[in-house]
């Protein structure tokens, strides 16, 4: 039987060396932001993702091809003008040049995906454009 480790009961050892998280983060410095935030969340399955071997296989399925058909409301896209390795900048541009009512893009130059939910700046801004935005479309 394995210790309670090895079922993804705890944390794995790390034998000394560092995760491999920031093996990654050394060798790809452009991915510290988004490594960083899944340090903040790390546990023992985020540890086991191969992430990598899902990127190369296009299992996501089409979530835009009715966008002209469901979006029947006002939409005000908010994207990180930092692209990471989230994908969301993408999907927020495309669900942007798709959306068939009144339709407005902001992007929030040197926001990360992840700043976008803590960083008063970041938060300001998107809440003031929010308001102006809803509040003349709907």
């Amino acid at each position: 039987m394995r210790p309670p480790t090895g079922r993804g009961a705890g944390p794995r050892p790390s034998h000394g060396r560092a995760p491999r998280r920031w093996t990654t983060v050394r060798r790809h410095p452009a991915l510290t932001c988004s490594v960083a935030a899944l340090d903040t969340m790390a546990d023992a399955r985020i540890e086991e993702t191969r992430s990598g071997e899902l990127a190369r296989v296009n299992w996501l399925p089409d979530t835009f091809h009715l966008v002209d058909q469901l979006m029947t409301q006002p939409l005000q896209v908010i994207l990180a003008g930092r692209i990471g390795n989230t994908g969301s900048y993408e999907s927020g541009i495309q669900l942007w040049k798709l959306a068939p009512n009144p339709v407005d893009l902001m992007v929030i130059d040197g926001a990360g995906h992840y700043e976008m939910y803590d960083e008063p700046e970041y938060v300001s801004a998107a809440v003031d454009r929010l308001v102006n935005f809803y509040s003349n479309n709907l």
